[in-house]
């Protein structure tokens, strides 16, 4: 959960099943794999490794994000404009 912060995710507003419950989906995916980590001090604790088919997966879903946010700034500058010649 902690690891999520660097993401810009707030830890506190989220739900641990539903986490859990996408990495099980993205691990019948193939996207993410899980071994056991047995040097922790307290219980084994799963850890989740991203597959090189994830990693391809996470590139092409990170490229069109980046042309989504290409086409939402040119919409916006556009109704700027619009907006700056109406007033």
């Amino acid at each position: 959960m902690d690891g999520l912060k660097e993401f810009g995710f707030n830890p506190d507003q989220m739900d641990i099943s539903i986490i859990y419950r996408a990495l099980r989906n993205l691990q019948a995916d193939e996207l993410v794999s899980d071994s056991w980590d047995d040097q922790s001090l307290g219980p084994n604790r799963r850890v989740y490794t991203i597959t090189k088919i994830g990693e391809e997966v996470l590139a092409d879903w990170i490229n069109n994000l980046h042309q989504r946010k290409k086409e939402i700034e040119t919409l916006e500058k556009a109704y700027d404009d619009i907006k700056a010649k109406s007033s």
